[in-house]
């Protein structure tokens, strides 16, 4: 057998993948099968060249197949071309949690539209609306054409505003190029959603100066138990309609020009931190505090309890979680129409506790929701102190305060010949899910069906009445009533009475 020359030898053992070339003074003297092996690789690597170049020119002229082929998009002027593109881009991008998102096509409509052929792209390209929406997935193994990417794509926008959605993994050199990048057309921004580490705040800097108009700012982070950076954009100042801090440490971490918001969102801050918000922010108009587990703040605390923060502008206030009940005591809304209140597994406030607040701010509270509140029997009374509601919409009803619901809807000035003042007079409409089945015979009551000069509430227009299942389908409960009462009814289906009864997922018109 023949014996391998030393020196290629050496070369041709050591190299793991087998693509050995020799070259300067061991070329001549190479071994038979190191010239062989030498050749077929350099005949394989030209082989693929070529299919590299032939993929190339196949995705070329397949391309002008599609456009050949395009008679739809061919018959049409390149406006309604562009109208169409943009009409067919998913929706609300710029809201959602990017790393929730599985379809690629959500975050990257544009780039698949404009690859179905020739004239689609340069169309594509070519129309700045949609563009507009920038979403950015920072992951680990996709940062290093992200820049590239995320530069073209704001440039195929201009002149118009941007809609910023970044999600980052980490605060690694590859997610900060990018947010830099980003950065540099935020003069353009009219909407910035960001969620990731708060340690990327810091890059979210610029050297212009001036005021930047936003309509919303939106800032969410995993959380942290020390203050990180701060959120700014260098000497330029952020005036924006809508702040979203999810998370935040504190609202120092950010530099916004707070007495510009109108509509205010904090979850998982503690409500020290919150009521200090709101102290920073006179023209808020809507508010929602949150959270589901207790925080405490060493920054601020809370106001003396005989001298609460009264403020003049909120009109709607959505509380839930560990926040209602230091907001209810530390807080006045003189101009107050829409109150949310939510528990959260099961922490509820007690009803007499919002009342008093309600009653403290001197408002006219027009639209009242309990959602997940447990109402107990004693508490259904503390309700009929809102002179004002117009809507009462409770979901989770503890058993037969439903009765005691509508019979107190049901009454009128004078019972047993003694006046006492209406239950809720002015209510229109009244919305319980996870009710528990009725006294039938109130049911018309609560309308006004009765005539009777003693009575001055405002007539019912609207019920929605929702009873729990297990299952997706239900036994509809026996349904006993008098004569009179299926009359009545029947006449108010007549006036088109907006009634809706239902058991569990099925909507039914059990009238």
């Amino acid at each position: 057998m023949e014996t391998l020359h030393s020196d290629c030898d050496k070369s041709f053992i050591g190299n793991k993948d087998y693509f050995y070339h020799p070259t300067g003074p061991n070329a001549l003297a190479a071994c038979i099968p190191c010239k062989k092996v030498a050749e077929l690789d350099q005949k394989m690597s030209q082989m693929r060249q070529s299919i590299i170049d032939m993929e190339k020119e196949r995705q070329q002229w397949k391309t002008q197949i599609n456009a050949k082929h395009d008679k739809f998009m061919r018959n049409f002027p390149v406006e309604i071309i562009a109208a169409i593109l943009e009409l067919s881009l998913p929706d609300d991008v710029a809201h959602l949690r990017l790393e929730s998102v599985n379809s690629k096509y959500t975050l990257s409509a544009p780039l698949v539209l404009s690859a179905v052929s020739q004239r689609w792209r340069t169309i594509a390209h070519s129309t700045p609306q949609i563009w507009t929406t920038v979403p950015i997935r920072i992951g680990k193994h996709n940062c290093h054409l992200l820049p590239l990417l995320a530069t073209e794509w704001i440039e195929r926008s201009s002149p118009l505003p941007l809609s910023v959605n970044i999600s980052a993994e980490d605060d690694s050199k590859e997610t900060q190029e990018v947010i830099k990048t980003v950065t540099r057309y935020c003069s353009r921004w009219t909407w910035l959603k960001y969620e990731g580490e708060a340690t990327n705040f810091s890059h979210f800097s610029t050297d212009e100066e001036g005021t930047l108009q936003l309509n919303t700012v939106n800032l969410r982070t995993p959380g942290a138990e020390v203050p990180a950076a701060m959120f700014e954009l260098g000497k330029m100042i952020v005036r924006a309609n809508r702040l979203v801090l999810v998370s935040v440490f504190c609202i120092d971490m950010v530099n916004v020009a707070w007495n510009h918001l109108t509509e205010l969102f904090i979850i998982e801050l503690a409500p020290p931190e919150c009521l200090e918000a709101l102290r920073r922010a006179p023209r808020l108009v809507k508010c929602t505090f949150g959270s589901k587990k207790h925080i405490t703040s060493t920054r601020y605390q809370l106001p003396n309890f005989h001298h609460p923060i009264v403020h003049r502008a909120i009109v709607n206030l959505t509380l839930f979680g560990n926040h209602c009940l230091p907001i209810f005591t530390h807080l006045r809304c003189p101009s107050l129409k829409i109150l949310e209140v939510q528990s959260y597994r099961g922490n509820a406030p007690a009803v007499a506790q919002m009342v008093r607040f309600i009653l403290n701010s001197k408002c006219l509270l027009l639209h009242l929701y309990l959602g997940r509140t447990l109402i107990h029997q004693n508490e259904i009374d503390w309700l009929g102190h809102l002179h004002s509601l117009r809507l009462l919409a409770i979901n989770f009803m503890t058993p037969h305060l439903d009765d005691t619901l509508f019979a107190l809807l049901a009454q009128t000035s004078t019972v047993d010949g003694v006046v006492k003042p209406l239950y809720l007079p002015k209510l229109q409409e009244l919305e319980i899910q996870q009710g528990n089945m009725f006294n039938w015979t109130l049911l018309p009551l609560i309308f006004c069906t009765t005539e009777s000069p003693e009575r001055h509430r405002t007539r019912l227009e609207r019920l929605a009445f929702s009873v729990p299942s297990n299952g997706e389908l239900v036994d509809i409960p026996e349904v006993t009533m008098s004569e009179a009462t299926k009359q009545q009814l029947l006449s108010l289906k007549a006036q088109e009475v907006k009634m809706t009864i239902a058991v569990g997922k099925v909507i039914k018109d059990l009238v």
